[in-house]
């Protein structure tokens, strides 16, 4: 629910409360005579003076946002605990948003957001809870035409941002793809517990794919300074290309619409780092020294939903390829990551509150020779167990599955939701990376998430 601030609506406000204090009695009246006007305004003036407004009156300003908080219970194998974070899938934010109109179809505005986490969950391990964090997500200005399309400059969504997050369900800002499922974007801190009982010093975030974008997922864009252009949708497809960042570009199309009783959305795109840091980009680092990045990526997802019956299903698809990979490990490594993930449910009003979202979810993630996602060197296996001492991860295979259930609040613009997801994975370790002489199953770890998001 967005909050507009119209300056005829606020002046209407002021003088209502004017005359609630008195200019509006027959006395008083008689008393101002011929002034009564001008005092009239005279108190207006005053009281606008002391109200909270925008800058000017020839931009709109609109304030919209959601706060998204949750409770975690975790499970490792070995140790379980309850964490209360702010829900790393899409974390709390407010916006600002301004547009004015130029002349006939032109017009022109800004959009600055701010990200907001009271406990960063993907920085949380067995030991500690993450630190509360504030960023800055978007700040840009853009230039629209209705006929032409719209240009944005600044800090800005890259075209394949959350391409392989298209669906026509209420479930993204809990429930969608993620590498490793919320290992990824949620529990990437937390440290492996080895088939024997005890931690790792590996972290779930040093086996799984680094990922370019700010999600971490192979076949995703990301939020990036730089230059987007936008075609206006035309019989529901919309092009998009961005570029940037030291020599980051990205395409994709997107269609959404309705046919035969079915709402359909879905997208590709892909797309090239090059250049910049590549440590930066979660890609390899050659020579141990931080250079330009050398990654491909592609990233596809759709949704279909039977209107009458609320039935759907979500799929989406990413890949990358990590170009400086191979010459980093000296080895004909495996330098490509994938992952699929396939979510299924309903999504029907049964109760006059709003519409209940119930799911089931699979995702598999096969990651390709590990790097650090600090500095991009190879990543060392010896923490794994005797099997894999002194050997590079040459690769890991993670499986997700989950389910869970929404409820969405209409009358207060609120959703309530509950979810399980189950991540198992193996690691594949050898002398150069190359390949794979041993192989470890990290125990099982388990999430339950509950939480609420109220929008304003």
């Amino acid at each position: 629910m967005a909050m507009k601030f119209n300056p005829v609506i606020i002046r209407r406000a002021l003088v209502a409360a004017a005359l609630a204090t008195g200019f509006g009695s027959p006395a008083l009246g008689a008393d101002l005579g011929g002034n009564c006007c001008s005092d009239l305004e005279e108190r207006i003036a005053e009281l606008e003076a002391t109200t909270v407004r925008k800058g000017n009156r020839k931009v709109s300003l609109t304030v919209s946002g959601y706060v998204n908080q949750a409770i975690q219970y975790w499970d490792d194998g070995a140790e379980s605990n309850v964490y209360q974070p702010t829900n790393e899938e899409e974390r709390s934010r407010f916006r600002f948003l301004g547009n004015a109109k130029i002349d006939g179809d032109w017009s022109t505005g800004y959009l600055l957001e701010i990200g907001v986490r009271t406990h960063q969950e993907n920085k949380a391990d067995q030991n500690v809870q993450g630190a509360s964090a504030i960023d800055v997500r978007y700040s840009n200005l853009y230039l629209q035409n209705k006929q032409l399309g719209k240009v944005s400059l600044g800090l800005v969504q890259s075209a394949g941002y959350h391409i392989t997050e298209l669906t026509t369900a209420n479930t993204l800002f809990f429930a969608k793809e993620g590498l490793g499922g919320w290992m990824g974007s949620n529990n990437a801190g937390f440290f492996l517990r080895k088939p024997d009982g005890t931690l790792s010093t590996l972290r779930w975030g040093n086996i799984l794919a680094p990922g370019p974008g700010t999600n971490k997922n192979p076949g995703e864009g990301d939020r990036l300074n730089g230059v987007r252009y936008e075609t206006p949708a035309i019989a529901g497809f919309v092009v998009t290309a961005f570029w940037g960042e030291d020599d980051v570009g990205d395409v994709s199309l997107k269609y959404t619409g309705e046919m035969a009783g079915f709402k359909m959305i879905g997208g590709i795109a892909c797309g090239e780092y090059n250049g910049g840091s590549s440590a930066n980009r979660g890609g390899a680092v050659l020579g141990g020294t931080d250079g330009p990045s050398h990654i491909d990526y592609l990233g596809m997802s759709a949704s279909v939903m039977h209107l009458q019956t609320g039935l759907y299903v979500y799929g989406a698809y990413g890949q990358q390829d990590d170009r400086q990979r191979r010459a980093v490990f000296a080895a004909n490594v495996e330098d490509q990551d994938r992952l699929w993930y396939l979510q299924g449910g309903i999504e029907q009003k049964f109760t006059s509150l709003g519409k209940t979202t119930i799911y089931g979810e699979y995702e598999r993630d096969k990651v390709g020779a590990a790097v650090k996602s600090t500095n991009g060197q190879p990543q060392s296996g010896s923490s794994l167990g005797a099997g894999a001492a002194f050997n590079r991860i040459s690769g890991t295979d993670v499986d997700t599955w989950g389910v869970g259930i929404n409820q969405s609040l209409e009358a207060a613009s609120m959703d309530v939701y509950i979810g399980y997801r189950n991540v198992s994975a193996d690691v594949s370790t050898s002398a150069t990376g190359a390949g794979s002489s041993a192989v470890t199953s990290i125990e099982t770890f388990h999430a339950v998430v509950g939480g609420a998001k109220i929008d304003f």
